[in-house]
């Protein structure tokens, strides 16, 4: 996760936006592998596995951005059960800058995307168009280190409860271009319960265009799941020449 409009500034692999907006004549492509396992119970386990989980995001302007996002998926729901592999649908979005940081007051930034229901593989889509809409919020505290955290709202697609959803990153400068993250993040779901989860993790930037990740997560309210996620981003455009 990077903040510096100097460098690449990416949204993974954290799942608390980034509060930076791609420059106008610049495109991000981030992408990347998660593999998900799930211990069900007497030797049973599920599985979900994302390969090229990608997201391509372009500078409009105005400080604005829009995100195209989709990948390859694979999913098992039971030990020896036959897989599901195909597209996952895809997700539409636009993040806007809304105002710097000032102070004790955090820098603000705004992001609604919506999944489509009509491509990909039938078994990942949702039966309607799914919005979720965030604020995104970062505070610097000093030069090695950075909070920030994302509050919103959102639906699966699946049915009209919706999941009011947090993140909370603490991301800090190890050593080098190295950096390290911890996070918790989850939702609580209207009428139904609550989800947490936290994950930690590298990112190192190999040059202003380029940085690689990976990360480690799991589910506090499901102890037996766990995923591993490694990716990469680049940057092209215009922007990067400045």
């Amino acid at each position: 996760m990077s903040y510096a409009q100097s460098v690449i500034s990416t949204d993974r692999p954290t799942n608390t936006y980034a509060t930076s907006v791609v420059q106008k004549g610049t495109v991000v492509v981030e992408t990347g592998v998660l593999l998900s396992r799930t211990e069900l119970g007497n030797g049973e386990k599920s599985t979900y596995n994302d390969f090229g989980q990608t997201y391509v995001r372009i500078g409009t302007g105005g400080n604005l951005e829009i995100q195209v996002a989709s990948s390859f998926a694979s999913s098992k729901p039971v030990t020896g059960a036959e897989a599901t592999t195909g597209l996952t649908p895809i997700k539409l979005g636009a993040k806007m800058h809304v105002t710097d940081e000032k102070g004790v007051w955090p820098e603000i930034s705004f992001i609604g995307n919506i999944t489509l229901p009509w491509i990909g593989e039938e078994e990942f889509r949702p039966d309607f168009t799914a919005p979720d809409f965030r604020f995104i919020f970062l505070h610097t505290l000093g030069d090695r280190f950075a909070l920030g955290y994302n509050l919103g709202i959102a639906w699966d697609g699946f049915g009209p409860n919706p999941t009011y959803v947090y993140s909370l990153v603490l991301s800090a400068a190890v050593v080098g271009n190295l950096s390290a993250f911890a996070e918790v993040y989850g939702g609580f779901i209207e009428d139904v319960g609550d989800e947490h989860s936290f994950d930690v993790g590298l990112t190192y930037l190999v040059n202003p265009n380029f940085q690689l990740d990976a990360s480690f997560g799991s589910a506090f309210t499901k102890p037996n799941s766990h995923y591993f996620n490694f990716g990469a981003a680049f940057r092209f455009g215009s922007a990067t020449k400045n």
